[in-house]
């Protein structure tokens, strides 16, 4: 649920590809590199997909936590690029979602510490949405 009651409006492949393009951009290992895209991306989603402001964000302030997004981007893409030219904006969408979920009830980006609980938690919800989309 959002602040106003409502539920987030999840990100799809398709509709929404030049901010996951933008998204997918504003995680790369520069700094410097990383942050136009991640403003554009955030002024992009304000707008259209607020709930997902904050794990933008957070993936700005924490280089580590950029990281293990990136990398759990990556693997989910790897597994299914060959059967969908549309995978890696499916897999930045599905992650991102994710990320809104949880960001529900806790705060983006995670102590340090829970890394590896939330890789999980992000991966059996990717693993939930290709079951309930399929």
């Amino acid at each position: 649920m959002t602040g106003d009651g409502k539920d987030p409006e999840m990100l799809n492949a398709l509709k929404d590809y030049k901010l996951l393009i933008d998204i997918g951009d504003s995680l790369a290992a520069d700094d410097e590199v990383s942050a136009a895209p991640a403003s554009r991306a955030v002024a992009s989603a304000s707008t259209t997909h607020p709930d997902v402001v904050p794990a933008i964000r957070a993936c700005q302030e924490c280089s580590d936590f950029r990281w293990m997004i990136l990398d759990i981007i990556m693997e989910d893409f790897k597994q299914h690029e060959k059967d969908n030219p549309l995978a890696i904006f499916e897999s930045i969408a599905m992650v991102f979602n994710a990320l809104t979920i949880l960001n529900e009830t806790d705060t983006l980006p995670p102590p340090q510490d829970l890394f590896e609980w939330y890789r999980d938690l992000i991966e059996m919800q990717i693993i939930r949405s290709r079951t309930v989309a399929a």
